[in-house]
């Protein structure tokens, strides 16, 4: 498929290229993420981006606009970043460079947006639980938690995360296709540690959620 029409804006394509380009390069398989299918066979590029992850991107981008600072647990390859870039956030995202694309695709993002991109090679693990001493005034209103998926994992990094938040947040869960991260979802919400509401464009979508932090 195409990416689609008005996703991105059109000075912004050539980034998206490059972007590609150093996945490509680094010779490893892409992990999934809002544009590719985890290790999809054909390399990424503008007319092979996965379709059935259009709604994701719809709705990853709503958030974006409807939010001014933003942290992202696990960039990967830089699409989310790249996107969320082109909505007008102030992007913040956390990695361990697991993969050998990350570090040079932040470099890369660091270069082109300056002062509107800012990345922590660290483990989320060890990394949110400091922020709140370690950068007092940081504060964010767009939580987005795809770093490691294993489901204690998912419970600590979302956890974590929310300290992090400013009052009326919105904090998008990744993967809530798989039975136990929905029903992580559904326990916050039954505890009312988080508000089941969407942003203005949200539309459902069975693959990830978004609610409120109270």
């Amino acid at each position: 498929m195409a990416l689609e029409t008005g996703l991105l804006p059109d000075d912004y394509l050539p980034l998206l290229d490059e972007l590609n380009k150093i996945a490509i390069t680094s010779g490893a398989p892409l992990e999934g993420n809002l544009f590719y299918y985890h290790h999809h066979e054909t390399p990424p590029n503008r007319n092979s981006v996965y379709e059935e992850f259009a709604p994701k991107r719809h709705n990853f981008a709503a958030a974006c606009r409807a939010s001014t600072h933003m942290l992202e647990i696990g960039i990967n390859a830089g699409h989310s970043s790249l996107l969320a870039l082109a909505n007008g956030v102030q992007y913040h995202g956390i990695d361990n460079c697991t993969h050998p694309y990350t570090r040079p695709a932040a470099v890369f993002l660091k270069e082109k947006f300056g002062e509107q991109f800012h990345f922590y090679e660290a483990d989320s693990q060890q990394l949110l639980p400091e922020m709140p001493v370690s950068h007092p005034y940081l504060r964010f209103n767009l939580l987005h938690i795809d770093g490691h998926h294993g489901i204690d994992y998912i419970r600590t990094d979302t956890l974590n995360a929310m300290r992090l938040a400013l009052k009326n947040a919105w904090m998008i869960i990744d993967d809530t296709d798989y039975e136990d991260v929905a029903n992580l979802y559904k326990e916050l919400t039954e505890k009312n540690l988080l508000i089941a509401d969407s942003p203005p464009e949200w539309k459902d979508y069975w693959r990830h959620k978004v609610a409120r932090i109270p």
